[in-house]
């Protein structure tokens, strides 16, 4: 194993224990997630090729998104960013686990009725960069 894939592996051992321990202890983790910016850290991994270090990431997105906490979800908007401009990039390339993981942040977000961030998705990306790029205005 190369140093690289030795990191890759470190982070994923360590994003799936920060998701067990979110599980377990959704109350300190709402106290923890804003102030110490953790999901603005974990998605500066989402560059990366490691197509399951990424399914990792989109599944503890998916679990801050169900704790329903106003500040949490607030904190959310910036790495959604990243989803669907991965999304976006990669829609093409369909690998099933990866393409169904991103779309079930979707889904979740349509499911659970998480309003401002259906507001900000239709704000920024329908409304702004979406037209923009696509020459519609």
């Amino acid at each position: 194993n190369s140093t690289e894939e030795k990191i890759k592996d470190a982070k994923s051992v360590v994003l799936d224990v920060l998701i067990y321990c979110s599980k377990q202890q959704m109350e300190n983790l709402k106290k923890r997630i804003v102030p110490l910016d953790i999901s603005g850290k974990i998605f500066k991994n989402f560059s990366t090729n490691d197509k399951f270090l990424i399914i990792t990431i989109i599944q503890l997105y998916k679990l801050l998104l169900q704790c329903k906490d106003a500040e949490v979800v607030s904190h959310l908007a910036k790495p959604l960013d990243v989803i669907i401009d991965y999304f976006l990039k990669n829609c093409k390339n369909k690998t099933n686990l990866l393409h169904s993981s991103l779309l079930e942040v979707f889904v979740l977000i349509m499911k659970e009725e998480v309003l401002p961030l259906l507001n900000y998705i239709v704000k920024v990306w329908v409304l702004l960069k979406i037209n923009v790029v696509g020459g519609e205005s």
